[in-house]
Protein backbone atom coordinates (compact mmCIF):
# COMPACT_ATOMS: atom_id res chain seq x y z
CA UNK A 1 0.00 0.00 0.00
CA UNK A 2 2.62 2.58 1.07
CA UNK A 3 6.35 2.53 1.61
CA UNK A 4 8.83 5.10 2.91
CA UNK A 5 12.54 4.70 2.25
CA UNK A 6 15.08 6.95 4.01
CA UNK A 7 12.67 9.89 4.04
CA UNK A 8 14.09 13.15 5.44
CA UNK A 9 12.36 16.46 6.03
CA UNK A 10 13.89 19.83 6.98
CA UNK A 11 12.28 23.12 7.94
CA UNK A 12 14.08 26.43 7.56
CA UNK A 13 13.99 28.44 10.80
CA UNK A 14 15.67 31.78 10.20
CA UNK A 15 19.23 30.97 9.14
CA UNK A 16 19.07 27.48 10.64
CA UNK A 17 17.75 24.19 9.27
CA UNK A 18 15.59 22.00 11.55
CA UNK A 19 15.86 18.27 10.78
CA UNK A 20 12.31 17.02 11.52
CA UNK A 21 12.31 13.52 9.97
CA UNK A 22 15.51 11.45 9.87
CA UNK A 23 15.86 8.49 7.48
CA UNK A 24 12.30 7.30 8.12
CA UNK A 25 11.82 3.74 6.88
CA UNK A 26 8.61 1.71 7.14
CA UNK A 27 5.88 0.13 5.06
CA UNK A 28 2.16 -0.47 5.52
CA UNK A 29 0.63 -3.37 3.61
CA UNK A 30 -2.78 -3.39 1.93
CA UNK A 31 -5.55 -3.89 4.50
CA UNK A 32 -3.39 -3.24 7.59
CA UNK A 33 -4.57 -1.34 10.69
CA UNK A 34 -1.52 0.56 12.03
CA UNK A 35 -0.97 3.21 14.69
CA UNK A 36 1.82 5.80 14.90
CA UNK A 37 2.83 6.96 18.38
CA UNK A 38 5.33 9.49 19.66
CA UNK A 39 5.77 12.41 22.03
CA UNK A 40 4.97 15.98 21.04
CA UNK A 41 7.65 17.16 18.61
CA UNK A 42 8.58 13.65 17.49
CA UNK A 43 7.52 14.35 13.88
CA UNK A 44 4.09 12.65 13.81
CA UNK A 45 2.21 15.57 12.24
CA UNK A 46 4.92 16.17 9.64
CA UNK A 47 4.92 12.48 8.75
CA UNK A 48 1.13 12.45 8.42
CA UNK A 49 1.23 15.52 6.16
CA UNK A 50 3.71 13.74 3.89
CA UNK A 51 1.64 10.54 3.83
CA UNK A 52 -1.45 12.59 2.99
CA UNK A 53 0.39 14.43 0.17
CA UNK A 54 -0.17 17.71 2.00
CA UNK A 55 3.55 18.40 2.28
CA UNK A 56 6.65 17.37 0.35
CA UNK A 57 9.87 15.83 1.70
CA UNK A 58 13.51 16.65 0.98
CA UNK A 59 15.20 13.28 0.52
CA UNK A 60 14.27 9.62 0.20
CA UNK A 61 11.25 8.02 -1.46
CA UNK A 62 7.54 7.74 -0.66
CA UNK A 63 5.64 5.14 -2.68
CA UNK A 64 1.83 5.04 -2.64
CA UNK A 65 0.94 1.81 -4.39
CA UNK A 66 3.14 1.77 -7.50
CA UNK A 67 3.44 5.56 -7.66
CA UNK A 68 6.43 7.54 -6.42
CA UNK A 69 5.02 10.57 -4.59
CA UNK A 70 7.57 13.30 -5.12
CA UNK A 71 7.35 16.99 -6.16
CA UNK A 72 3.82 16.65 -7.53
CA UNK A 73 1.95 19.62 -8.93
CA UNK A 74 -0.97 20.87 -6.84
CA UNK A 75 -3.37 19.41 -9.40
CA UNK A 76 -1.83 15.93 -9.35
CA UNK A 77 -1.49 15.95 -5.55
CA UNK A 78 -5.19 16.85 -5.20
CA UNK A 79 -6.10 14.10 -7.68
CA UNK A 80 -4.20 11.44 -5.69
CA UNK A 81 -5.73 12.64 -2.42
CA UNK A 82 -9.25 12.51 -3.85
CA UNK A 83 -8.80 9.06 -5.36
CA UNK A 84 -6.75 7.24 -2.75
CA UNK A 85 -6.94 8.91 0.69
CA UNK A 86 -9.63 9.73 3.24
CA UNK A 87 -8.79 12.06 6.14
CA UNK A 88 -10.16 12.08 9.71
CA UNK A 89 -9.03 14.94 11.97
CA UNK A 90 -9.11 15.50 15.73
CA UNK A 91 -10.96 18.81 15.24
CA UNK A 92 -13.39 17.25 12.70
CA UNK A 93 -12.86 20.08 10.13
CA UNK A 94 -16.55 20.27 9.20
CA UNK A 95 -17.89 23.36 7.44
CA UNK A 96 -20.03 25.07 10.12
CA UNK A 97 -22.56 26.49 7.64
CA UNK A 98 -23.19 23.13 5.93
CA UNK A 99 -25.48 20.36 7.18
CA UNK A 100 -24.16 16.89 7.99
CA UNK A 101 -25.41 15.67 4.60
CA UNK A 102 -23.70 18.52 2.74
CA UNK A 103 -20.42 18.02 4.63
CA UNK A 104 -20.36 14.31 3.77
CA UNK A 105 -21.23 15.00 0.11
CA UNK A 106 -18.49 17.61 -0.33
CA UNK A 107 -15.78 15.30 -1.80
CA UNK A 108 -18.21 14.21 -4.50
CA UNK A 109 -18.82 17.85 -5.42
CA UNK A 110 -15.13 18.15 -6.32
CA UNK A 111 -15.44 14.98 -8.41
CA UNK A 112 -18.23 16.55 -10.47
CA UNK A 113 -21.06 14.34 -9.19
CA UNK A 114 -24.51 15.91 -9.57
CA UNK A 115 -26.15 17.33 -6.45
CA UNK A 116 -29.01 14.82 -6.36
CA UNK A 117 -26.67 11.86 -6.81
CA UNK A 118 -24.10 13.01 -4.23
CA UNK A 119 -26.82 13.70 -1.64
CA UNK A 120 -28.25 10.20 -2.17
CA UNK A 121 -24.82 8.65 -1.66
CA UNK A 122 -24.09 10.90 1.36
CA UNK A 123 -27.36 9.76 3.00
CA UNK A 124 -26.21 6.14 2.62
CA UNK A 125 -22.89 6.87 4.33
CA UNK A 126 -24.59 8.78 7.15
CA UNK A 127 -26.78 5.73 7.71
CA UNK A 128 -23.67 3.56 7.75
CA UNK A 129 -22.27 5.57 10.68
CA UNK A 130 -25.65 5.69 12.45
CA UNK A 131 -26.55 9.32 11.71
CA UNK A 132 -29.18 9.26 8.95
CA UNK A 133 -31.67 11.10 11.19
CA UNK A 134 -29.12 13.89 11.71
CA UNK A 135 -28.58 14.63 8.01
CA UNK A 136 -30.15 18.11 8.15
CA UNK A 137 -28.40 19.23 11.35
CA UNK A 138 -25.51 21.68 11.44
CA UNK A 139 -22.26 20.77 13.24
CA UNK A 140 -23.13 23.20 16.06
CA UNK A 141 -26.17 21.03 16.83
CA UNK A 142 -24.18 17.82 17.22
CA UNK A 143 -21.99 16.27 19.91
CA UNK A 144 -18.27 15.64 19.44
CA UNK A 145 -18.87 11.95 18.74
CA UNK A 146 -21.54 12.74 16.16
CA UNK A 147 -19.29 15.27 14.43
CA UNK A 148 -16.49 12.69 14.25
CA UNK A 149 -18.91 10.18 12.70
CA UNK A 150 -19.83 12.77 10.07
CA UNK A 151 -16.12 13.29 9.40
CA UNK A 152 -15.60 9.53 9.03
CA UNK A 153 -18.55 9.28 6.61
CA UNK A 154 -17.02 12.14 4.59
CA UNK A 155 -13.67 10.30 4.52
CA UNK A 156 -15.33 7.10 3.26
CA UNK A 157 -17.59 8.54 0.55
CA UNK A 158 -14.82 8.64 -2.08
CA UNK A 159 -14.13 4.93 -1.44
CA UNK A 160 -10.46 5.52 -0.53
CA UNK A 161 -7.87 2.77 -0.27
CA UNK A 162 -6.27 4.47 2.74
CA UNK A 163 -7.72 6.26 5.78
CA UNK A 164 -5.37 8.65 7.64
CA UNK A 165 -6.73 9.53 11.09
CA UNK A 166 -4.97 12.25 13.12
CA UNK A 167 -5.85 11.80 16.83
CA UNK A 168 -9.45 10.80 15.94
CA UNK A 169 -10.34 10.33 19.65
CA UNK A 170 -8.26 13.21 21.04
CA UNK A 171 -11.24 15.54 21.61
CA UNK A 172 -13.64 12.84 22.86
CA UNK A 173 -14.48 11.22 26.21
CA UNK A 174 -13.49 7.61 26.88
CA UNK A 175 -16.85 6.01 26.00
CA UNK A 176 -17.21 7.99 22.76
CA UNK A 177 -13.58 7.19 21.93
CA UNK A 178 -14.36 3.49 22.23
CA UNK A 179 -17.34 3.88 19.88
CA UNK A 180 -15.23 5.72 17.31
CA UNK A 181 -12.51 3.04 17.47
CA UNK A 182 -15.21 0.36 17.07
CA UNK A 183 -16.24 2.17 13.89
CA UNK A 184 -12.64 2.39 12.67
CA UNK A 185 -12.27 -1.34 13.28
CA UNK A 186 -15.40 -2.01 11.22
CA UNK A 187 -13.96 0.11 8.41
CA UNK A 188 -10.71 -1.85 8.54
CA UNK A 189 -12.63 -5.13 8.27
CA UNK A 190 -13.99 -4.00 4.89
CA UNK A 191 -10.43 -4.16 3.55
CA UNK A 192 -9.48 -0.47 3.80
CA UNK A 193 -5.99 0.31 5.07
CA UNK A 194 -6.21 2.45 8.23
CA UNK A 195 -3.36 4.45 9.76
CA UNK A 196 -4.03 6.23 13.07
CA UNK A 197 -1.79 8.81 14.74
CA UNK A 198 -2.41 8.74 18.49
CA UNK A 199 -0.87 9.42 21.90
CA UNK A 200 -3.29 6.99 23.61
CA UNK A 201 -1.94 3.44 24.30
CA UNK A 202 -5.51 2.10 24.46
CA UNK A 203 -6.15 3.33 20.93
CA UNK A 204 -2.83 1.84 19.76
CA UNK A 205 -3.78 -1.49 21.35
CA UNK A 206 -6.81 -1.65 19.03
CA UNK A 207 -4.53 -1.69 15.96
CA UNK A 208 -2.51 -4.56 14.52
CA UNK A 209 0.88 -2.95 15.12
CA UNK A 210 2.44 0.32 16.29
CA UNK A 211 5.14 2.42 14.65
CA UNK A 212 6.86 4.58 17.29
CA UNK A 213 8.65 7.86 16.52
CA UNK A 214 11.24 9.65 18.63
CA UNK A 215 13.17 12.76 17.54
CA UNK A 216 12.11 12.21 13.93
CA UNK A 217 13.30 8.59 13.80
CA UNK A 218 11.35 5.34 13.67
CA UNK A 219 12.34 3.21 16.65
CA UNK A 220 12.97 -0.49 16.35
CA UNK A 221 10.84 -2.78 18.51
CA UNK A 222 13.60 -3.13 21.14
CA UNK A 223 14.23 0.64 21.24
CA UNK A 224 10.50 1.35 21.63
CA UNK A 225 10.32 -1.04 24.60
CA UNK A 226 13.32 0.60 26.27
CA UNK A 227 11.97 4.14 25.80
CA UNK A 228 8.56 3.12 27.12
CA UNK A 229 8.29 -0.33 28.77
CA UNK A 230 4.51 -0.08 28.63
CA UNK A 231 4.68 -0.27 24.82
CA UNK A 232 5.79 -3.89 25.09
CA UNK A 233 2.71 -4.57 27.20
CA UNK A 234 0.50 -2.74 24.70
CA UNK A 235 1.95 -4.77 21.82
CA UNK A 236 1.39 -8.06 23.62
CA UNK A 237 -2.15 -7.09 24.53
CA UNK A 238 -2.87 -6.16 20.90
CA UNK A 239 -1.41 -9.47 19.72
CA UNK A 240 -3.54 -11.36 22.25
CA UNK A 241 -6.67 -9.59 21.03
CA UNK A 242 -5.82 -10.38 17.41
CA UNK A 243 -5.30 -14.04 18.31
CA UNK A 244 -8.61 -14.08 20.18
CA UNK A 245 -10.46 -12.59 17.19
CA UNK A 246 -8.89 -15.17 14.88
CA UNK A 247 -9.92 -17.98 17.26
CA UNK A 248 -13.50 -16.74 17.42
CA UNK A 249 -13.67 -16.53 13.65
CA UNK A 250 -12.23 -19.99 13.12
CA UNK A 251 -13.97 -21.66 16.06
CA UNK A 252 -10.64 -23.22 17.01
CA UNK A 253 -10.63 -24.29 20.67
CA UNK A 254 -6.85 -24.74 20.73
CA UNK A 255 -6.31 -21.23 19.38
CA UNK A 256 -8.91 -19.95 21.84
CA UNK A 257 -6.95 -21.40 24.76
CA UNK A 258 -3.73 -19.87 23.35
CA UNK A 259 -5.48 -16.50 23.13
CA UNK A 260 -6.58 -16.79 26.77
CA UNK A 261 -3.02 -17.59 27.85
CA UNK A 262 -1.62 -14.66 25.83
CA UNK A 263 -4.23 -12.29 27.29
CA UNK A 264 -3.45 -13.48 30.85
CA UNK A 265 0.27 -13.00 30.23
CA UNK A 266 -0.25 -9.45 28.90
CA UNK A 267 -2.48 -8.59 31.88
CA UNK A 268 0.15 -9.96 34.30
CA UNK A 269 2.87 -7.84 32.66
CA UNK A 270 0.68 -4.75 32.84
CA UNK A 271 0.10 -5.39 36.56
CA UNK A 272 3.85 -5.81 37.15
CA UNK A 273 4.58 -2.60 35.22
CA UNK A 274 2.10 -0.71 37.43
CA UNK A 275 3.61 -2.14 40.61
CA UNK A 276 7.16 -1.33 39.48
CA UNK A 277 6.17 2.25 38.68
CA UNK A 278 4.48 2.70 42.09
CA UNK A 279 7.46 1.15 43.91
CA UNK A 280 9.85 3.46 42.07
CA UNK A 281 7.81 6.53 43.06
CA UNK A 282 7.60 5.36 46.69
CA UNK A 283 11.35 4.74 46.80
CA UNK A 284 12.10 8.24 45.49
CA UNK A 285 9.70 9.78 48.01
CA UNK A 286 11.31 7.82 50.86
CA UNK A 287 14.83 8.91 49.86
CA UNK A 288 13.69 12.52 49.66
CA UNK A 289 12.09 12.29 53.12
CA UNK A 290 15.31 10.89 54.64
CA UNK A 291 17.38 13.88 53.49
CA UNK A 292 17.91 16.98 55.68
CA UNK A 293 15.31 19.67 55.07
CA UNK A 294 17.70 21.91 53.13
CA UNK A 295 18.94 19.10 50.90
CA UNK A 296 15.40 17.90 50.25
CA UNK A 297 14.31 21.39 49.20
CA UNK A 298 17.34 21.68 46.93
CA UNK A 299 16.56 18.37 45.22
CA UNK A 300 12.85 19.16 44.88
CA UNK A 301 13.59 22.66 43.55
CA UNK A 302 17.18 22.74 42.28
CA UNK A 303 18.88 26.11 41.86
CA UNK A 304 19.55 27.09 38.25
CA UNK A 305 23.25 27.24 37.27
CA UNK A 306 24.64 30.69 37.97
CA UNK A 307 21.71 31.71 40.17
CA UNK A 308 22.15 32.76 43.78
CA UNK A 309 21.33 30.03 46.33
Amino acid sequence: MLRLEKVNKYYRVGTHSLHVLRDVDFHVADGEFVSIMGASGSGKSTLLNILGILDDYDAGEYWLGDTLIRSLSERRAADYRNRFIGFVFQSFNLLPFKTALENVALPLYYQGVTRRKRNQIAAQYLERVGLRDWSEHLPSEMSGGQKQRVAIARALISKPRLILADEPTGALDSETSKQIMDLMTEIHRTGITVLVVTHDPEVAARTQRTIRLRDGKVLGEHEASLSNPRMAVVSEAAAAKALERAADKAGDKGADRAADRAADKAADKADKADKAEKADKADKAEKLADKPAGAARAEADPVSPGAEP
